[in-house]
């Protein structure tokens, strides 16, 4: 799920509270360089690298790749149950 809050407070009450989730990331919003990679065909981290965005989104990725290190690999894989098969 993808919420846009004006302030980062809502995002965190609204998770912790409804959904009993933890918020591991805030990323911020930037429309116009969203909408520029977009347009231009080039990713984020091509088109703006010191972009607050960037910078989160590479911080995310690193930090879900550290903590799935070491986890058994699934049996059955997301594209696997996509397609049906079992």
């Amino acid at each position: 799920m993808i919420f846009a809050c004006r302030n980062q407070n809502d995002l965190l009450r609204i998770f912790t509270f409804h959904f009993n989730l933890e918020v591991i990331a805030t990323l911020a919003l930037t429309p116009e360089v969203r909408l520029n990679a977009k347009n231009q065909g080039v990713s984020l981290f091509e088109l703006a690298p010191r972009e607050a965005i960037s910078q989160s989104l590479r911080t995310l990725g690193e930090r879900l790749a550290k903590r799935s290190e070491g986890l058994a690999k699934p049996k059955i894989t997301w594209f696997d149950r996509l397609r049906g098969s079992s």
